[in-house]
């Protein structure tokens, strides 16, 4: 048996544009409390030699913030470029999260999965009128997300990775 999780999430955001549109900044931060966090883990079985269970494993805080810009320069064209960083650790822990065999402080110096610190991207699409009625976009966007752990006990983690988006698109 499990207790709920419970999350207490608190985010604080600001939009800005210039009267043209031709310029805008987005900025947000935010963070979440989460207590009796629930994770699927996995136990040694009698019946089927492994079995995965839910627990409370841990409360947990996840802070960060995020930053976008969007900038018109010229008839057709867009440019866009953002950061994102996170901060998620533990503040206490209820169980074995680092697969020690004991629940002590080593339990809290394990990354929380699927939390990666940084992220970051530009992108650039440009749109160009091909007589009155078709319309040609070129874009493409590029993507970095830092290294990340996904699992809980950290043995096994997702390198950094890049990510290049390119699009034609003829409209008629």
């Amino acid at each position: 048996a499990y207790q709920p999780e419970r999350v207490d999430s608190f985010e604080l955001g600001a939009k800005w544009q210039t009267g043209d549109g031709r310029l805008a900044i987005q900025a947000t931060l935010f963070q979440s409390e989460v207590a009796n966090m629930q994770r699927e883990i996995n136990v040694p079985s009698a019946t089927s030699g492994l079995a995965q269970s839910i627990f409370n494993t841990a409360d947990a805080r996840i802070r960060g913030g995020e930053f976008e810009v969007t900038a018109r320069p010229a008839e057709g064209l867009s440019l866009t470029a953002s950061v994102g960083h996170i901060d998620a650790r533990y503040t206490a822990v209820k169980f074995d999260i680092n697969s020690y065999g004991a629940i002590n402080a080593a339990d809290l110096l394990v990354d929380l999965p699927r939390a990666p610190r940084w992220t970051w991207g530009l992108g650039g699409s440009y749109r160009a009128s091909l007589g009155t009625q078709a319309a040609l976009t070129l874009r493409a966007d590029f993507q970095h997300r830092s290294r990340f752990a996904y699992t809980d006990n950290n043995w096994g983690w997702n390198s950094a990775s890049d990510r290049l988006d390119a699009s034609v698109t003829l409209d008629l």
